[in-house]
């Protein structure tokens, strides 16, 4: 798991992956830095739409996919992607993934 532990988040609906309902959020408070909710909700639609787009197989205990970090590029993985942290329904970490906003 990352060191950036996620505090809080906000809803932002959900989606159907695989056939089964994920809740998506997007962190507003992690223990490195604070988020303003008006910029969480900004990032939504191109976050939400990446997960929806998604190819990579989620595991089948995820019950919730939250934005962690906003749309980048980082060392390990150049082309700009949301990293997106996935838990189970009992707020579990399970990992971490990345999504795409463009296919």
């Amino acid at each position: 798991m990352s060191s950036n532990k996620i505090i809080s988040s906000k809803a932002i609906g959900s989606v159907t992956v695989g056939g089964k309902q994920v809740a998506l959020a997007i962190a507003t408070r992690t223990q490195n830095w604070n988020r303003p909710e008006d910029v969480a909700l900004a990032q939504a639609s191109g976050f939400k739409e990446s997960v929806e787009r998604s190819t990579t197989p989620l595991p089948a205990a995820t019950a919730k996919i939250t934005q962690r970090e906003s749309e980048h590029p980082s060392a390990a993985d150049g082309k700009d992607h949301y990293t997106g942290v996935l838990e189970d329904a009992n707020n579990k970490y399970l990992e971490s993934q990345h999504f795409y906003k463009q296919g």
